[in-house]
């Protein structure tokens, strides 16, 4: 399984605990897609995940209240979005 991390935290919405798996890297039929790009950051849509029922939820979804964002992180953590 690739590798990555997972984010937990509350979300703004609905105020549910919500956890996301951002991966660090992609399978494509069995093989591991090379990272080619050269930005140290990485910018995710983070998504609710909660498992409550919410009126307003986007149809043909099973979880969240259908709240969204972007996230943005770089490289080494420390914002100046460079990896050293």
């Amino acid at each position: 399984m690739p590798g990555g991390i997972t984010l937990y935290g509350t979300c703004p919405r609905c105020g549910a605990a919500i956890e996301n798996f951002l991966p660090s890297e992609v399978v494509k039929n069995g093989t591991v897609v090379p990272d080619t790009s050269t930005a140290v950051s990485s910018e995710w849509t983070v998504m609710c995940t909660c498992a409550c029922d919410h009126p307003g939820r986007p149809e043909g979804t099973d979880e969240g209240c259908g709240a969204y964002w972007p996230l943005t992180m770089d490289g080494d953590g420390d914002g100046d979005g460079t990896s050293s």
